[in-house]
């Protein structure tokens, strides 16, 4: 950076380009700095930071919820139209349900850094639990 003030030192300063330069440049620190271009190392592989643990949960969570709206789907194309429509009223209560309990069991560690695994494995274990119910009612249909 210092060679950039020598620069316009020795010729005529011009406002312009010293703010276009020194804007490249710190664009150039910022981007090295954040680690672009770097290998990102999958968390779930490197849990060994309080930050991948949380981020590790989230994407088990969304793993989770992934396969609870497959099987949803799977159990809507299988019922009648009387019974998706008691069965939506179900799964929104439900949904509310998990929610709130998880927000609840990550409240105990408000403003911690491990709040977000707390969260993420309550939303994890519970929309399993829920999967596995409906893949059980899903069964019995069939």
């Amino acid at each position: 950076m210092c060679a950039v003030f020598s620069i316009f030192a020795a010729n005529s300063f011009d406002m312009k380009k010293f703010l276009l330069v020194s804007v490249f440049f710190f664009s150039l620190c910022f981007t090295f700095n954040l680690g672009f271009g770097q290998n990102q190392v999958d968390p779930c592989e490197a849990e060994d930071t309080q930050l991948n643990l949380n981020l590790c949960s989230r994407q088990k969570y969304k793993k989770a919820d992934a396969k609870l709206n497959a099987t949803w789907k799977e159990l809507l194309n299988d019922m009648s139209d009387e019974a998706k429509a008691e069965i939506r009223v179900v799964q929104k209560a439900w949904l509310k349900f998990r929610d709130a309990h998880c927000n609840y069991e990550a409240s105990f560690y408000e403003g911690g850094s491990i709040q977000p695994l707390i969260f993420n494995n309550c939303m994890r274990d519970l929309t399993e639990q829920r999967t596995k119910q409906l893949q059980d009612q899903i069964d019995n249909l069939h």
